[in-house]
């Protein structure tokens, strides 16, 4: 019994930590709402963000990097990540927040830094928030065949090689239409 009592109360401890961070995890509706911001961040550290959207809400946002190389991540309201992206541009220049909602509800944007332990800036800046147009449509898809054909190039092999060109070679002609000439250029550098 006494044996019994033990493994209990060992099985108690060891529950408390993982209860008490379950419950300090912030939802959605803790989070600061997405907006024009500046903020710092370390590597290693990810800040997130929430935004309530309707269906076929479009949301266009830039992360502008200074000298501090981030990824942005969106999640929908189940929590399942919807998109990535990393650019080519190393710790300058802007990664971007750009979908189309599929679904209403609460999304996550996430900004994520792998890299230093200084405290670096970065600035984000809010473009559109509308329901989408044809053109919104397609550059938000643009960006997604974008963030595919990333992926893909990591595979380093052949197949994998061509099929990211085939996407980077979609997305130029919708980035276009869009106006949207910075992510243009860093198709046409991730073709070459």
């Amino acid at each position: 019994m006494r044996k019994i009592l033990f493994q209990l109360v060992g099985l108690l401890v060891a529950l408390v930590p993982i209860c008490a961070f379950a419950a300090s995890a912030q939802t959605p509706k803790d989070l600061p709402t997405l907006a024009s911001v500046e903020r710092q961040i370390k590597g290693g550290e990810s800040q997130s963000f929430r935004i309530a959207l309707t269906t076929n809400q479009f949301v266009y946002a830039l992360v502008e990097q200074d000298d501090l190389d981030v990824v942005t991540s969106i999640y929908t309201p189940d929590g399942k990540q919807f998109t990535e992206s990393d650019s080519p541009n190393d710790r300058w220049g802007s990664e971007p927040i750009l979908f189309v909602a599929p679904v209403s509800g609460e999304y996550r944007v996430e900004v994520k830094s792998f890299e230093g332990q200084e405290l670096r800036r970065y600035r984000i800046r809010m473009i559109a928030l509308r329901e989408a147009t044809s053109i919104d449509k397609d550059h938000a898809a643009a960006q997604l065949a974008f963030n595919e054909a990333t992926a893909l190039t990591t595979k380093q092999n052949e197949p994998s090689l061509r099929a990211a060109i085939r996407k980077y070679e979609d997305a130029v002609p919708l980035f276009k239409t869009a106006g949207d000439t910075y992510r243009q250029a860093l198709t046409f550098l991730s073709i070459g």
